[in-house]
């Protein structure tokens, strides 16, 4: 499925899994890796429920890697998988 096909699915604005596809394809759909904890900071501020955020990665088959940092510390990112991305 293309990016149209699956907001298509569930496209009304209205619904609550819709707009967190449309987020999380507007916050990574241009290829780059997110901190997680970041996209859920802002889907929060945005109104949208974490529980309903991770069902929309799962859905849009959002890709998860833990990768380390500089500081030796790790984080947890989120990225689209490649035929996703514009």
């Amino acid at each position: 499925m293309d990016p149209d096909e699956l907001l298509s699915k569930d496209r009304s604005a209205e619904s609550p899994i819709g707009e967190a596809r449309v987020f999380l394809l507007e916050l990574l759909g241009n290829g780059d890796k997110r901190d997680a904890t970041e996209i859920m900071d802002i889907a929060k501020i945005e109104g949208i429920a974490v529980r309903t955020l991770k069902r929309a990665k799962g859905e849009l088959g959002i890709k998860s890697k833990e990768v380390a940092l500089d500081s030796g510390k790790k984080k947890w990112v989120w990225f689209l998988p490649e035929y996703l991305i514009d």
